[in-house]
């Protein structure tokens, strides 16, 4: 057990022969230690508490040691990146965490040139990225002069305080990775690259279709002009006497400048686009592709023909002026050579519909996102 004697607003704790004062703290509702020297206190390191058993660390005790003396600072608290500017480990109401201080100095050059974010925007998306985290929280502790911010990680199952920052270490990494990347933008990215490594199997097309209008920006990248969503399970016309038997088609995008309309169609990767063996190395091309041809091709006809009578009754003006037609089918990747050659072949003479691929479209996902993490490192650097 911790020898330890409270004197009214102070705590004189003993560690290793060294006498540590901790005062009460308001913003903590305990007493906290510092490891700089304070009044009569020697300070202390985190070899000297590291190895303290949480158990028997007396509750409402808080342990505060500060990575902002770099040429001071030990392992492995000098794995604290910036804005991290300490660590404090916590029993409060027989709970323990390990609490990372935040330092959100505005005026602070380093913090201008490491985050390039004013504090307010940082804690916006640090709070979103922390709220998809197990067992994480952010608090606000009010001092005499200033507000902290602290990222708090519980943790009732380490047994020693060093197991506890090493466990938390790899979670607040991961936060402010994810924070950071946020906050330029390539979290989607990522999150898009994740969705398609995890369901390249999926032969859902609703669930593709799903995750499209999430991530219409994604379908955007098949034109070479900047096309936005315009419509999706869009109408297109064929209906019956009985008000059935309409057609629709997956999306509409519209050119944002002239707002001429494309059409797209999507299938899913597991969709096959390759046929039998035709004659040597000569494939032919699946029944499921050249009917997904046909069918937008039947779309683009009826959009032409009942051009006038939607768009008189649309509230958004449009162009179809012999629209362009995309179709999203299947993957290259599980296809031989001599396939993918006759797959090549037959696309590059389709004079009224383009096929791409999943494997093709998520590939510029991946060059776009891999762009824009070299711009970021290289602006930081």
């Amino acid at each position: 057990m911790l020898t330890y004697d409270v004197q009214n607003e102070e705590c004189v704790l003993l560690l290793n022969n060294i006498k540590i004062i901790g005062r009460y703290d308001i913003g903590f509702k305990g007493y906290l230690f510092e490891n700089c020297p304070y009044g009569e206190s020697e300070g202390y390191k985190y070899k000297m508490i590291k190895n303290l058993s949480i158990s028997n660390i007396p509750n409402n005790f808080h342990f505060e040691i500060m990575n902002c003396f770099v040429k001071e600072c030990e392992e492995p608290i000098d794995q604290l990146t910036y804005p991290i500017c300490g660590v404090v480990f916590s029993k409060y109401n027989n709970d323990f965490s390990v609490r990372f201080q935040l330092s959100f100095d505005d005026n602070d050059d380093q913090w201008r040139r490491s985050i390039k974010w004013i504090y307010e925007y940082f804690i916006k998306e640090l709070k979103n990225q922390i709220n998809m985290m197990h067992n994480v929280k952010l608090n606000e502790i009010y001092g005499q002069y200033d507000t902290w911010y602290y990222i708090e990680i519980g943790d009732n199952n380490s047994n020693t305080i060093d197991e506890a920052f090493n466990k938390a270490l790899p979670r607040l990494n991961e936060i402010l990775l994810n924070t950071d990347l946020a906050l330029h933008g390539i979290d989607k990215f990522v999150k898009a690259l994740d969705f398609w490594n995890n369901n390249k199997n999926n032969n859902q097309e609703d669930e593709w279709h799903n995750f499209f209008i999430d991530f219409n920006w994604i379908l955007s990248q098949c034109f070479s002009l900047p096309f936005i969503l315009f419509k999706e399970k869009a109408y297109v016309g064929g209906k019956d006497i009985s008000n059935r038997n309409g057609s629709l088609l997956d999306f509409i995008y519209k050119n944002n400048l002239f707002d001429n309309i494309a059409l797209l169609e999507i299938k899913t990767p597991q969709t096959p686009i390759i046929g039998k063996e035709y004659r040597n190395n000569v494939f032919s091309i699946s029944a499921e592709l050249t009917g997904s041809i046909n069918q937008l091709l039947n779309y683009k006809d009826k959009i032409q023909k009942e051009y006038y009578t939607s768009r008189f009754n649309s509230k958004t003006s449009y162009q179809s002026l012999n629209p362009k037609c995309i179709l999203l089918v299947g993957t290259l990747s599980n296809l031989i050579d001599s396939e993918r050659t006759s797959f090549e072949l037959f696309r590059s003479e389709l004079k009224s519909v383009e096929i791409i691929t999943y494997d093709e479209l998520f590939e510029k996902v991946k060059l776009i996102k891999d762009l824009l993490l070299y711009n970021t490192v290289i602006k930081e650097n």
